[in-house]
């Protein structure tokens, strides 16, 4: 079955290296996720003129090559942001924020990965005294520093790991919390949090916080964003992890419901 192109009226001259680019985006929105032979089929490209766009893409992050198989990536989703259907999930998540923080009674944040950065896009607070310091619009410049941003990490392309990896260790020379781990030991991890779907991160220092995020999906299991709760260590307990995990995972539940219609 071949890709039929969207037409417009009064369709002028286009760029024909941009309107290729925009029909594999197209069609790779349309079904999901495909294989490069795939694409090449339902476009009618060569496979090299196929594999250098998708390289391209991949690079730029709108692509996820995951074993071969092609999906949005998050640069995508971050365009996807300006629709209307996305700032409706925007307001959605807001109300189911204050849902998590009302019931951990724990700091709850949305948070999305943007140019290789970790921004936190919301936040809300609980009635609590004594909470972790997390703020709306505050960015990481390492992802690692929170469960939200290794969470993110591991579900964006296999390919940006070690480059991920390698800002990581840049960036926070001083910050020893894995000691000792290597880039296959990191690699490993996340593996292990894009299989389980759940990050959990606690920070060792004197006062810090513990931090627990799961994934926020739109249709065909595509990433739009992570939400979690943020602990103070001194009240956190294994008993504790296990009872916002749940909630965690309900609420997440309820908002994919709401992205997918």
């Amino acid at each position: 079955m071949s890709y039929k192109k969207n037409k417009t009226i009064n369709q002028g001259k286009t760029i024909q290296s941009i309107d290729r680019a925009l029909d594999i985006l197209e069609l790779i929105a349309k079904e999901g996720s495909l294989r490069m032979k795939e694409i090449s089929s339902q476009i009618n490209l060569h496979k090299a003129t196929v594999h250098g766009i998708l390289r391209t893409l991949q690079i730029r992050y709108f692509l996820i090559n995951d074993n071969g198989v092609y999906s949005l990536g998050p640069q995508a989703m971050v365009l996807t942001l300006q629709s209307d259907k996305s700032k409706i999930l925007h307001s959605i998540i807001g109300e189911y924020l204050d849902e998590i923080s009302a019931r951990t009674k724990e700091v709850a944040c949305c948070a999305i990965l943007k140019d290789h950065r970790l921004e936190i896009l919301k936040v809300s607070l609980p009635p609590t005294d004594v909470i972790a310091q997390i703020t709306p619009g505050k960015i990481f410049e390492n992802p690692f520093l929170l469960a939200a941003g290794r969470l993110l990490v591991a579900h964006s392309s296999r390919d940006t790991w070690e480059e991920y990896i390698n800002r990581h260790w840049k960036l926070n020379p001083e910050y020893d919390e894995e000691n000792g781990y290597s880039k296959k030991k990191w690699l490993n991890e996340l593996e292990k949090i894009k299989s389980e779907k759940i990050c959990f991160k606690k920070d060792p220092t004197p006062g810090g916080t513990s931090s627990i995020a799961i994934p926020v999906t739109a249709a065909s299991d595509i990433i739009l964003a992570s939400i979690g709760v943020h602990i103070p260590n001194f009240r956190y307990t294994d008993t504790l992890y296990e009872e916002m995990k749940k909630i965690l995972i309900e609420i997440s539940y309820k908002i994919n419901l709401k992205t997918e219609r």
